[in-house]
């Protein structure tokens, strides 16, 4: 099985594109949530 989290342990700047402009806090919004409290950069 492969790690994927591999990499994560320095801060990263993270891309979220969907089809619509409310989709990424209506799939993702734990997921980005998560990523902005481990330090992430999102946008």
């Amino acid at each position: 099985m492969t790690d994927f989290s591999e990499g994560w342990e320095t801060p990263q700047s993270i891309l979220v594109i969907l089809a619509h402009p409310d989709d990424p806090e209506f799939f993702l919004g734990a997921t980005i949530a998560r990523w902005i409290r481990l330090g992430h950069r999102v946008s």
